[in-house]
């Protein structure tokens, strides 16, 4: 049989360390714990990250023209999706990185809402 050759260069079937292997967005690390060797646990694969942080980033960008209340409604469908997609890794830390730097998006969003309602009361 031969084995499927993707556009990575990576064979698709095969033999190998599940640490280098990536399947359906998850991917697998070992853990850490003192004694224990060959035990891995499931992860969101970097390009799982990436796609999440991409739409979070369309839907909390500052020039994007609607209110707050519809920018929350669309993370919250974004984050049901997600969540229930991905729920089975371990995703607790880098979900916490993230809701560091949603925080910071949403701030700039309201920051420029704001700034620019005092602009345009000055100029009337």
């Amino acid at each position: 049989m031969n084995p499927i050759i993707t556009s990575e260069g990576l064979e698709k079937s095969g033999i190998r360390k599940p640490v280098n292997f990536n399947i359906l967005g998850f991917g697998f690390v070992p853990t850490y714990e003192k004694g224990v060797k060959g035990k891995y646990q499931l992860v969101v694969s970097e390009k799982g990250w990436k796609a999440l942080k991409q739409k979070l980033k369309t839907i909390t960008r500052k020039t994007t023209p609607c209110s707050f209340d519809e920018r929350i409604n669309r993370l919250k469908e974004v984050q049901r999706g997600w969540l229930g997609y991905y729920r089975i890794a371990s995703i607790q830390g880098k979900l916490k990185d993230l809701d560091g730097w949603l925080s910071n998006r949403l701030r700039y969003c309201i920051w420029h809402h704001w700034n620019r309602a005092k602009r345009t009361h000055e100029h009337i």
